[in-house]
């Protein structure tokens, strides 16, 4: 399984990821800095290996409470077909 953390943005794959709160107890600035942590990574989504070397990949997100600890995650998926990708999951740490 690829690990991967992005320095000094809070964002890690999940096996490293749990939280306490849920969605529902976030205060509007937590969201604020998930979103742009998020947007962040897909800004830069070219730059993380996702063992794709297809130029012609295209890339699909979803934002899904993929652990269970009510917070969600980022999936970035990246396939260069319908039948193919790799996915990346990120989350933002507490």
């Amino acid at each position: 399984m690829m690990r991967k953390l992005l320095a000094d943005s809070a964002i890690l794959v999940l096996a490293g990821c749990s939280a306490s709160s849920d969605d529902s107890s976030a205060k509007p600035e937590q969201w604020q800095k998930t979103a742009k942590i998020f947007n962040h990574v897909l800004d830069h989504a070219d730059e993380y290996d996702f063992d794709i070397e297809d130029a012609s990949s295209t890339y699909d997100y979803s934002l899904v409470d993929a652990n269970g600890d009510g917070q969600k995650e980022l999936l970035l998926r990246k396939s260069p077909n319908a039948a193919i990708g790799s996915v990346l999951v990120f989350c933002r740490r507490p």
